[in-house]
């Protein structure tokens, strides 16, 4: 089995983070549509063997009304105008224009994962089900494996979909299982839950790393995708590669 240790998102400076990891899950895909050149420069400065991962953009999968749209770089009148289209994994001209343009980005990325992080407000109801199945029916990949983040499903429901469609179930290990382990497991590591809120400000000790390792041999999956979204990210990736 192979694992791989990243961040969600740059921590520190790009060459710095290239010296010391292999994996980064890019996170500025989700907030706004980004200069494709910026993406090649990416892909020139990193090494050969380092992969980016692509976490799709909000229009796929966050109404209007998330706050995440204050960094979209659209005005106010742009942001209405798309309110009936986006978010909730519709299937319109609009989103299935943003997903063309996510299935570009990870061509230039030489990417091969596409995360579609869906917010806690999108829960298991049987119309979010169907949704979700209506959405993975209507979209090409070209080879590209779709990794999809719902909050809070229960396993049941969440089994109707990855029975059904050959996505990557992404879980945070600490929490969760998979609800199906194949050739990979995608885990983010977000921090600590109290009261269903996540503790973003939060650092990993060698005990709770260790014991991702060890549930990371249990579930034995081919390749591991193991990326730290905490406020001590780039730290506990060093330390959890230091335990491998």
């Amino acid at each position: 089995m192979e694992i791989k240790v990243g961040c969600c998102g740059f921590p520190i400076s790009k060459n710095k983070y290239f010296e010391n990891l292999n994996l980064v899950e890019i996170q500025q895909t989700f907030y706004k549509l980004i200069d494709e050149e910026d993406l090649k420069k990416r892909r020139k400065d990193a090494p050969s063997n380092f992969e980016f991962t692509i976490k799709a953009f909000q229009g796929l999968t966050h109404t209007t009304k998330s706050f995440t749209w204050k960094r979209s770089g659209l005005k106010e009148s742009e942001i209405k105008k798309l309110e009936k289209y986006v978010g909730n994994l519709k299937v319109n001209k609009v989103t299935l224009e943003f997903w063309e343009k996510m299935l570009k980005y990870a061509k230039i990325l030489n990417s091969k994962i596409i995360l579609l992080q869906l917010p806690s407000s999108f829960n298991d109801s049987k119309e979010n089900i169907e949704q979700t199945k209506e959405f993975l029916k209507n979209v090409e990949t070209k080879e590209i494996k779709i990794a999809l983040e719902l909050r809070g499903w229960k396993l049941e429901n969440k089994r109707k979909i990855f029975e059904e469609f050959n996505v990557i179930d992404v879980i945070d290990i600490n929490i969760d299982i998979p609800t199906k382990v194949e050739n990979i497991l995608y885990t983010r590591l977000h921090g600590k839950y109290e009261k269903n809120r996540i503790i973003y400000n939060y650092e990993y000790t060698q005990k709770e790393l260790l014991n991702i390792k060890n549930k990371l041999i249990k579930l034995n999956a081919k390749e591991n995708y193991v990326l730290f979204n905490n406020s001590y990210m780039f730290k506990n990736a060093l330390e959890f590669l230091k335990i491998l």
